[in-house]
């Protein structure tokens, strides 16, 4: 039974990767501009960033990202709370087309950033995070140069600190990305 889920698993990845390669760069213009500036917006979290992207193939996207999460809360009888999160990632997706202007992605991240929490008025001190993630999205070619992104992140942090040191596994990060291919 496992060699058979293997042999199938084997060539669907194949017959994806044989598919995509014919056409996403043969019927749109990511040859001539390889570079993108996106924008993210990770759904209700008032948070986001600055991506860069550089297709190394056709199917193949380095991606680097400078993101931010910032909340608010009231909890009550505390005052005020604030939390301040700030990343920098880098990784990899693979893209398999599926149509002219539609494609699907996997690839993975890992990067690093900074937390601060505020309770009550008082800081809780800075953290640094670890983190690697999976990401899992879909991309909509608006025209040659213009793209429109959702996905999901499944995330791995570690995070130390004078208050935290602890692991955290999450699939809170839901992105809107539009990107800008010059």
């Amino acid at each position: 039974m496992n060699r058979l889920f293997l042999f199938v698993m084997t060539i669907i990845l194949l017959s994806g990767n044989i598919y995509s390669q014919n056409i996403m760069f043969a019927d749109s213009t990511l040859g001539k501009h390889p570079i993108a500036l996106s924008f993210s917006i990770q759904g209700f979290n008032l948070g986001g960033g600055l991506m860069g992207k550089y297709w190394l193939s056709e199917n193949y996207c380095l991606r680097t990202a400078l993101t931010g999460t910032f909340k608010d809360y009231n909890y009550g009888d505390i005052d005020w709370s604030r939390y301040t999160r700030i990343d920098i990632n880098i990784g990899l997706t693979r893209q398999y087309c599926m149509r002219n202007n539609l494609s699907l992605y996997v690839g993975g991240l890992v990067g690093f950033g900074w937390q601060e929490s505020w309770y009550g008025g008082s800081s809780q001190g800075i953290s640094r995070i670890y983190m690697g993630s999976i990401v899992l999205g879909v991309e909509y070619w608006l025209s040659s140069g213009l793209s429109l992104s959702g996905e999901q992140e499944i995330i791995v942090r570690k995070t130390f600190g004078e208050q935290t040191n602890d692991y955290d596994l999450s699939s809170s990060n839901s992105n809107i990305i539009l990107s800008v291919y010059f």
